[in-house]
């Protein structure tokens, strides 16, 4: 069988890292080579630009056809976000082959200008819904000519899951796995050693991932004065681009503000070799998000056995139904946040409970494992085909 697929062009980015290690559990007899998707925008003032990369998506999915399937990687960034920008439309009418897509976030709706004052605007959003989505409505569109025509979907959040069937796709084109977890190496432990030098004798809790709003990083920032003065928290995670270096100021500024600016410490991205070491040094991971659809971050630190806090979102209780080691509080509940990490902190047979959960659940929930539910759905279809 051979495959192409779709994945994201950003390094580092979650996805493209998800993306190789599940190719690289793929059976030696399956040729499956990798096509990355541009990472930029090339907005509307410049026509013959945006012309140029339309085609180039066109092009992008055309050569799905000298494949017998191709696996798409979803990403959200499909160049723009307006009318003619937004490149899905083309991807997909161009695609060859039977396909199937990894959902990994809902496709957000892009901007519609058909409403807008300006008729010449008017004119480009009826022009572009005629000719990118054949007359219907994004999600109309999204519900019959996208995920419709996929062969099949795959999905490592129960919501996603809930709202494909409610699109009306068939439950036997959704399959619905846990968010696979890779072995991480354990060879380098220079990094944390050098943490634990610069900070010694503080204990550590850390907060894994890149910053983002959605994950209510100032939660945890607010909960350190009441924490023991020995505790720090540790944000070891991609602080790259402007958008997160603002969000990554803006926590600063709080912490200054609460008066414990020194006790919250950005490592940025740690090399994956380093990352076990890092990862247990600390006391367990504090997640207090606001919204997951299926937390590449829960994986790391599940593989580094890492007893986890997290917010009592669906996502985290369906993982602690799976046998994750997981200790839930409240969303969003600034007091319930502090309750629990000083129970946690003081209670080392919860913690070491946990760990011991997360390690088992890491053996059953493999990359490996993940990999050839999808190499059989992929193999349906190209037989179908």
């Amino acid at each position: 069988m051979r495959i192409i697929a779709y994945s994201s062009g950003a390094w580092p980015c979650g996805i493209a890292d998800y993306h190789g290690k599940l190719t690289r559990e793929f059976p030696s007899s399956i040729q499956c080579d990798t096509t990355p998707l541009p990472t930029d925008t090339v907005h509307r003032d410049r026509p013959v630009k945006l012309w140029e990369r339309r085609r180039h998506y066109a092009r992008l999915a055309a050569r799905s056809g000298a494949y017998d399937v191709s696996l798409i990687q979803f990403i959200t960034h499909w160049n723009g976000h307006r009318d003619w920008e937004y490149a899905l439309p083309v991807f997909a009418r161009n695609l060859r082959v039977p396909f199937a897509v990894i959902l990994h976030e809902w496709p957000p709706t892009p901007g519609s200008e058909a409403s807008g004052t300006s008729a010449a605007r008017r004119l480009v959003a009826r022009a572009s819904a005629h000719w990118d989505r054949h007359g219907f409505d994004h999600e109309e569109w999204l519900r019959k000519l996208f995920l419709g025509r996929a062969g099949h979907i795959f999905v490592h959040s129960e919501a996603l899951r809930d709202r494909a069937l409610a699109a009306g796709i068939p439950p036997e084109r959704v399959t619905f796995a846990v968010f696979p977890v890779a072995t991480l190496p354990a060879n380098e432990r220079a990094a944390a050693e050098a943490i634990k030098d610069r900070y010694r004798g503080r204990r550590f809790i850390v907060i894994f991932g890149f910053p983002h709003p959605r994950k209510s990083l100032e939660l945890a920032i607010q909960a350190l004065p009441q924490l023991p003065p020995d505790v720090m928290l540790l944000f070891v995670g991609g602080i790259d681009g402007e958008f997160r270096q603002q969000y990554v100021q803006s926590l600063m500024q709080l912490a200054e503000r609460l008066g414990v600016q020194d006790r919250a410490v950005f490592v940025g991205e740690v090399p994956e070799a380093s990352l076990r070491a890092v990862l247990e040094s600390a006391q367990f991971a504090l997640a207090p998000f606001a919204y997951a659809t299926g937390s590449s971050s829960f994986a790391y630190l599940m593989s580094a056995g890492v007893p986890i806090l997290a917010s009592d979102l669906p996502e985290h209780h369906m993982l602690r139904r799976e046998g994750a080691g997981i200790a839930l509080f409240e969303t969003g509940n600034l007091p319930a946040l502090t309750a629990a990490v000083n129970e946690l902190l003081d209670d080392r047979e919860q913690r070491e409970r946990l760990s011991m959960k997360s390690r088992a659940f890491v053996n059953r929930h493999s990359f490996g494992s993940f990999a050839n539910t999808v190499v059989a759905r992929l193999q349906e279809l190209a037989a179908a085909r």
